[in-house]
């Protein structure tokens, strides 16, 4: 029989057999996912250990910290260590300092969750850089201050570099580790510790200077230098820690449960 216009008087499929005709599945309109699909809700990244696991890991990761700044301290407490020339001194400080740094790479790098590890290990590696080149510059040139002559912005600028190299830690495990972007408010904390721990250091500094007497009080201890490096350091990512959390817990109670998702 004479097929006309393409209807089907024959056995076989039903006329109009596809989408849209009860046949088959529904018609799809546009782009996007079929009608009845539902797609995937992203998972957050899960936790390797238990809060508790956290803590206990954490702690210890500061260790390796504190057993370097007692060897960069050596330069200034041990008696066989300041009879070596100036350039290996200068190799040794800088040594340390760059030993601190590849371990904090390294430990953001490990404990960074999956989709903040590149931005964390990034702002690493620019402190790093930063921090380098500063401590390279203050011991090749001790005078580095006095280089400014007698312009005070830049003197404000070599004093707020400190502060800025503990607020780039803090900020580094903070994108690494915190889930809500509310832990950045935390970072206030840290330039205000960063900024009175810079004002004592650069007082003390000057009194010795003035009354031409050695730099030997706490902030010059190497256990000194370990309580208030680490110690902003440790309290900035507490701070922020808590901010994320109390945002997490309100979001947790402000949003609807539905139940079966």
């Amino acid at each position: 029989m004479t097929n006309f216009a393409g209807a089907n008087f024959g056995t076989g499929v039903p006329p109009g057999y596809g989408y849209g005709t009860g046949y088959g599945p529904p018609q799809q309109y546009g782009y996007g996912a079929p009608y009845g699909y539902t797609a995937p809700v992203p998972v957050p990244d899960p936790e390797r250990f238990s809060p508790a696991a956290q803590t206990g890991i954490s702690a210890l990761l500061l260790v390796p910290t504190i057993l370097i700044l007692f060897l960069q301290s050596l330069l200034r407490q041990a008696t066989w260590v300041k009879e070596w020339p100036e350039p290996l001194r200068n190799v040794w400080d800088l040594g340390c300092n760059a030993l601190l740094w590849l371990y904090f790479l390294v430990v953001v790098a490990f404990w960074a969750r999956r989709n903040r590890r590149v931005a964390a290990v990034s702002i690493v590696v620019a402190m790093a850089l930063f921090d380098t080149a500063l401590v390279a510059a203050y011991l090749w040139y001790p005078s580095l201050h006095a280089l400014t002559g007698d312009s005070r912005v830049l003197m404000w600028v070599l004093d707020a570099c400190p502060v800025l190299i503990a607020v780039g830690q803090a900020a580094a495990w903070g994108v690494a580790r915190r889930r809500n972007k509310i832990w950045a408010v935390g970072l206030i904390v840290t330039v205000v510790l960063a900024t009175v721990d810079q004002a004592v250091r650069l007082s003390l500094i000057r009194d010795a200077v003035r009354n031409r007497d050695s730099f030997t009080e706490w902030w010059n201890q190497w256990w000194g230098v370990a309580a208030t490096s680490l110690g902003i350091f440790v309290l900035s990512c507490l701070i922020c820690w808590a901010m994320d959390a109390m945002s997490s817990g309100a979001r947790r109670t402000t949003t609807p449960q539905f139940g079966g998702r």
